[in-house]
């Protein structure tokens, strides 16, 4: 951590699922929101995959929730975000979980995206996190220093995109490292019509889901 509290192994990085999740076949401009993405490495990288296939006009705005990052989030936007503006993709990288308004969220980022725009965002694994706690002796809710973790059901958030029809809905799971022999030996204690399920909630710490307009 450095002396601007910024973890630059984590925060100043980008999300290489998110990278290799967006759809590239895209031909003249491409207009990239980025939320929550720490200090805007994931749009960054985006941008330069896109240029790095031929396409020189990307336009990259970011907006976030933490005063911390937005010093560094100037230096690679392009512009300033305005309600309005439509977006061909937008990554939603961090915080989804928390948000209390769903379905108000999902509409609002439906009407920002362009037509066959491109939504890509993550959500935790509630039943991974809970296993945690509870083979630790921590409350379910909290993490070691006392600060809340909240969860998004990834049913219901594939549910309200849906109900925004959204398209090609596609969900993919975030493994943690874990030993394959033990896994393998767990799910086998576990009722065959419940394997699959359990076998998820051990080794799946996130979910990243993306769909189109």
């Amino acid at each position: 951590v450095d002396k601007h509290n910024i973890d630059p192994h984590i925060e100043a990085s980008f999300n290489l699922n998110i990278v290799n999740t967006v759809n590239y076949e895209r031909k003249d401009h491409v207009s990239i929101l980025g939320i929550n993405t720490f200090c805007g490495g994931t749009p960054l990288q985006i941008k330069n995959t896109f240029r790095s296939i031929g396409l020189k006009s990307v336009n990259i705005v970011n907006i976030t929730e933490n005063e911390k990052h937005l010093e560094d989030l100037k230096t690679v936007s392009n512009e300033a975000y305005y309600l309005g503006m439509e977006f061909d993709i937008i990554i939603y990288e961090n915080g989804f979980d928390n948000v209390d308004n769903i379905d108000e969220i999902i509409a609002t980022l439906k009407k920002s995206l362009y037509p066959g725009g491109q939504l890509i965002l993550t959500t935790n694994n509630v039943a991974y996190y809970q296993n945690l706690f509870t083979a630790n002796n921590y409350e379910q809710n909290l993490y070691g220093d006392g600060n809340k973790i909240s969860y998004m059901s990834w049913e219901k958030t594939s549910k309200t995109l849906l109900n925004n029809k959204f398209k090609n809905i596609n969900i993919i799971r975030l493994l943690v490292n874990y030993n394959e022999d033990m896994v393998d030996a767990l799910i086998k204690a576990v009722p065959e019509n419940k394997q699959e399920e359990f076998e998820i909630h051990i080794t799946t710490s996130k979910f990243l889901i993306s769909c189109e307009a």
